[in-house]
């Protein structure tokens, strides 16, 4: 093949290493048919000279593409493309930052997605853990054709963002960053909460509380939905009516002592879904009557809130279309094909009505 085809950007910036970039760039090259199944390469001298790098990283980037079947090395004649008709690896990686426990409201249904949509294709799932410094090194030794990051926390997204664009096939789900809409998927978390604070005033509620648990980013990124729509409905938000902080072992306690003052919040929004059997038993221990007393809508929508009494009014996130859209993009990537345009202003929550709430 003529060497002026190969053209491969090698950036002295950059997080991925010159040889990682050159075998981005070649395995990209091969995967689009710029270079076909069968061809030999120009010398490692040769490439090296018409990239402006050494030998010695222009043979580690070609090994690492041996070494996953994409390329073939021949003694004495030299490297030959592999056969291109599908990737060599064919292990997909999903990767979080921390331990995560399956749920049936959220992690359980994203997985069962993510594992039927790759079985389907022949590819293997693994579940790894890591932050975004350690993709790069797990991608390398799990041999990985793509990684999938579960639920990451908002400041990861720059260094996600810089990772894919050097080449890296990547996606994350969790929730659609905007800045990133082809790579990041999932409900838009403030929007919803502004949504649920929209229902309840328009149920004649005007004093409204929020309940989380913990800082993970989609309950920060929740109460700041809930704090913009009380704002927007120009209703008072009272540091006493976001309850939780971090502080789940005392929710008995607290939530008693929210009620017990002179005008309660009439209606909760409820960020953590699994914690709703605890708050309903707390209910009902200090005598308060859902939705007599207290309305309360929650996020995600696992079957078992059918059952409970009264059955809980919730916002539905659509997991099956984004967790379906981030498998497509994943793919896409690592085919070295064009990305689909994504707007997520079409994947919301959807509002299940129950019997949680009441009108004022």
């Amino acid at each position: 093949m003529d060497i002026c085809d190969i053209q491969v950007d090698l950036c002295e910036g950059s997080q991925l290493p010159k040889y990682r970039q050159l075998a981005v760039g070649l395995e990209q090259l091969l995967l689009s048919g710029a270079i076909g199944s069968g061809e030999r390469l120009p010398s490692d001298r040769e490439l090296a000279e018409h990239l402006g790098t050494t030998t010695v990283t222009v043979s580690k980037g070609l090994n690492e593409l041996v070494s996953r079947g994409l390329l073939r090395r021949k003694v004495g004649s030299g490297t030959y493309a592999g056969d291109l008709s599908e990737p060599a690896c064919r292990r997909i990686g999903v990767v979080c930052h921390e331990v995560v426990m399956p749920d049936r409201a959220y992690i359980s249904p994203l997985l069962h997605n993510f594992h039927r949509y790759w079985e389907e294709k022949n590819y293997q799932v693994l579940t790894l853990r890591g932050r975004p410094e350690n993709y790069l090194q797990l991608y390398q030794e799990f041999r990985l054709a793509g990684i999938l990051v579960l639920v990451p926390r908002e400041e990861f997204f720059p260094d996600i963002a810089q990772l894919q664009a050097d080449g890296l096939p990547l996606v994350s789900i969790g929730f659609a960053c905007p800045d990133l809409p082809q790579i990041s998927f999932g409900s838009n978390h403030e929007k919803t909460a502004e949504e649920a604070v929209e229902y309840l005033h328009s149920l004649g509620h005007r004093r409204i509380g929020f309940v989380y648990f913990s800082e993970h980013s989609s309950n920060i990124i929740h109460l700041r939905g809930y704090r913009k729509g009380m704002w927007n409905a120009k209703l008072p938000v009272h540091p006493d009516w976001e309850l939780g902080r971090g502080r789940r072992e005392f929710m008995a306690e607290d939530l008693t002592e929210l009620l017990s003052k002179p005008e309660p919040p009439s209606a909760l929004l409820v960020s953590e879904v699994h914690s709703i059997i605890g708050i309903y038993n707390v209910l009902q221990q200090i005598n308060r009557r859902i939705p007599e007393d207290l309305s309360i809508v929650a996020f995600d929508d696992p079957s078992y809130l059918t059952e409970i009494n009264p059955p809980l009014t919730v916002f539905r996130q659509e997991l099956e279309e984004f967790s379906g859209q981030a498998c497509k993009q994943l793919e896409l990537q690592i085919m070295g094909k064009t990305l689909m345009d994504i707007n997520h202003a079409n994947i919301g929550s959807r509002l299940v009505i129950r019997k949680s709430c009441r009108t004022l």
